[in-house]
């Protein structure tokens, strides 16, 4: 027996879903339905029932259930302790963890406020940052030999229609960081700024800005492709892409208003995932630093 044996049984009495456990746990729906089957197989417990409904425990099940979270607590609880043995361990030694991240971070004041985060709770670790397009990760991250892959935190922006792409290695482990909707974003003084919303119809009739990223650009096409794709004004990596072209529409993820441009919903548009990648089992101490990636950007 697994531990994510376990998890996965209480994700899925829980959501009654095996799509929206699947979902949950970052793994796809035939992998979670094998490890129900092997966990059933290992235990002797038939754990489930298919419903109209969606997937209902069984008399075994209902059973195993109490126990079940009592060896998940028991596994946090031992989880808890290493990290806080891991932390204080990183935290007396010199260690380099290398981070591979979207354009999103160097064009937003996110990396500064992260490696002050991580100087602060780890003064001894040494951050190598460096920019990596999403499409690259996953190539850059099967070249990786397990030994650097300890060390290294791979932050992805991820549409929906890729997600299965980041889930296929034993190796790694993806935890979601937060999900955004793509949206328009325009000069207040722009005709689009005072809608509530606009179809992707709408959207093809603009000029298109969008940062200078393959992913960025091919999340764009995908969103205009069936209106011939998008009439692109600019592509590039500077914030203040809507002050140089205030005529255009800016293609990305969803950000706060302010007096001087307008994020405008995009009808049944792409949501974008914000995904940390790293070995797995991941070593509690990048465990920590996922968070503080979690925690600056969710």
């Amino acid at each position: 027996m697994h531990i994510n044996q376990i998890r996965h049984f209480l994700d899925i009495a829980e959501t009654h879903s095996i799509n929206q456990s699947a979902a949950n746990l970052f793994i796809s729906p035939q992998g979670l339905s094998r490890s129900i089957s092997q966990l059933e197989k290992e235990t002797g417990l038939t754990l489930f029932r298919r419903t109209s409904k969606g997937m209902a425990l069984s008399g075994d099940g209902k059973r195993f259930l109490p126990h079940a979270r009592k060896i998940w607590d028991a596994y946090e609880e031992y989880l808890r302790a290493v990290t806080l043995l891991s932390i204080e361990s990183a935290q007396r030694k010199d260690d380099i963890v290398n981070l591979r991240m979207p354009a999103l971070f160097t064009v937003t004041d996110a990396l500064p406020l992260l490696l002050q985060r991580i100087h602060e709770e780890f003064p001894h670790i040494r951050i190598e940052a460096s920019e990596t397009n999403s499409l690259d990760l996953i190539d850059y991250a099967h070249q990786l030999p397990d030994e650097a892959l300890e060390t290294t935190i791979m932050v992805a922006t991820v549409p929906d229609y890729r997600m299965g792409e980041y889930l296929a290695d034993e190796r790694f482990v993806a935890t979601e960081l937060c999900s955004m909707p793509i949206v328009a974003r325009v000069a207040a003084s722009h005709p689009l700024a005072s809608k509530k919303s606009i179809s992707r119809a709408e959207l093809a009739r603009e000029r298109i800005l969008c940062f200078n990223d393959p992913m960025a650009e091919e999340i764009a096409c995908r969103l205009l492709a069936e209106y011939g794709g998008p009439d692109f004004a600019y592509k590039g990596s500077a914030g203040n892409l809507l002050d140089r072209f205030p005529e255009a529409v800016m293609v990305s993820v969803g950000s706060a208003c302010t007096p001087t441009a307008i994020s405008v919903p995009i009808q049944n548009t792409i949501r974008v995932h914000l995904v940390a990648i790293t070995a797995d089992p991941r070593p509690p101490y990048i465990e920590r630093i996922v968070e503080c990636i979690g925690g600056i950007l969710g």
